[in-house]
């Protein structure tokens, strides 16, 4: 009896399912794993609802499993002899090291949370450590504003500084954690704000302007251009998603279409890898004048601000380094209407696979809507 107190604080959870009030072990077992049951189920819920980076959320999911390869683990799967941390010398390196232990680590945290919260944010367990930080922003953060996006940023810069003392070395960082972990949390904030916008929302870069709703069909780019439509296609079940676009001349005549699945991620960033490999083709292709239109205007907006420039986002920055070359880019907003073929292409690959398909002539599946838009802007 006074072993099942200790375990459980509510006694009346501990008697619920014995009607004559008689102890037995069993009733004591299916409480504990009833109240595990709920910490845990209401961790992975707040996990799956992560608004950030994809590749974040899945790291949490791991981080949560405890399924990360710390050198603790490394060594429990005899990868290694040694399981010292080798940022602080300790000598073992486990999840509660790297990302609550670690000196450097309680450096971090130490300017962000509540001095009275302090020893519970410390000592909870992980599971429910996760979740009250994703969950409850109030709890324990001093500055609570998208303190979930803050939180996570904080560990994926902690897991990356470590995994490049370990295996990286000679690189030199000339960011602190708390420095990077704010670039990447300012910029899933913007992502966040932007795709909470409409996609018919109105937007412009370079001075051209966006697409009007009265006409919203597909229209013939300048003389000595060429219009590269693009669009992004994403299962939200799992998380996969593709990319595809063409490219046409004047005369609406084809040039060179893609399709190309880019794994798991975001819906915004499944249309940024559209621009990025749209432009890519162009470029291959000698293309000097390219007008490219994105259905996305949360892309244009996010492409728009030069700040995005030194973005934690490696396709973004992939994409103005291909802006920087030798060639004119013009972006246009385009409603969906007139960006039904970039749509079929991307939703032509096997999300989840490594496809990437060139069609150097139009495929059968888009012959009708390539009529359309021919028909639409002769």
């Amino acid at each position: 009896m006074k072993i099942a107190f200790n375990l459980i604080r509510n006694v009346d959870h501990l008697w619920v399912r014995v009607h004559d009030r008689t102890f037995s072990v069993r009733s004591a077992y299916e409480a504990l794993r009833d109240s595990s049951l709920s910490v845990s189920n209401a961790a992975w819920k707040v996990i799956a609802g992560f608004r950030g980076l994809q590749r974040i959320k899945t790291f949490l999911w791991l981080l949560a499993k405890d399924r990360l390869l710390t050198n603790a683990e490394r060594v429990r799967r005899h990868l290694l002899s040694s399981a010292r941390c080798e940022a602080c010398g300790a000598a073992v390196e486990s999840a509660q090291h790297i990302f609550r232990e670690c000196p450097i680590v309680v450096a971090v945290w130490k300017g962000l949370i509540k001095h009275d919260k302090w020893v519970e944010f410390m000592s909870l367990g992980s599971l429910e450590w996760i979740r009250r930080n994703l969950s409850s922003p109030t709890h324990f953060a001093i500055t609570p504003a998208d303190w979930d996006l803050h939180f996570g940023a904080i560990l994926w810069s902690l897991w990356t500084r470590r995994n490049a003392i370990i295996f990286d070395p000679d690189s030199i960082d000339m960011l602190s954690v708390s420095d990077r972990s704010r670039w990447l949390w300012e910029d899933m904030r913007a992502t966040c704000a932007l795709e909470g916008n409409p996609r018919s929302d109105h937007a412009s870069i370079d001075g051209v302007l966006p697409s009007s709703r009265t006409n919203a069909r597909w229209v013939s780019p300048p003389m000595d251009w060429v219009k590269l439509n693009v669009d992004g296609a994403r299962d939200h079940g799992t998380g996969f998603a593709a990319c595809g676009g063409l490219i046409r001349d004047p005369d609406g005549r084809w040039v060179r279409g893609f399709a190309r699945s880019v794994g798991i991620c975001s819906p915004i960033e499944s249309e940024l890898w559209a621009v990025h490999e749209g432009l890519v083709q162009a470029w291959v292709l000698g293309l000097k004048r390219v007008v490219v239109e994105v259905d996305s205007a949360s892309v244009l907006r996010l492409l728009s601000q030069h700040s995005c420039r030194e973005s934690s986002m490696t396709i973004v920055q992939h994409i103005f380094s291909l802006l920087s070359r030798d060639w004119s880019i013009k972006f246009v907003h385009a409603y969906r209407e007139s960006n039904a073929v970039a749509d079929s292409l991307a939703k032509s690959v096997a999300l989840g696979s490594l496809e990437f398909r060139i069609f150097v002539d139009p495929p059968h599946f888009i012959f009708a809507l390539l009529q359309v838009d021919c028909m639409a802007s002769g």
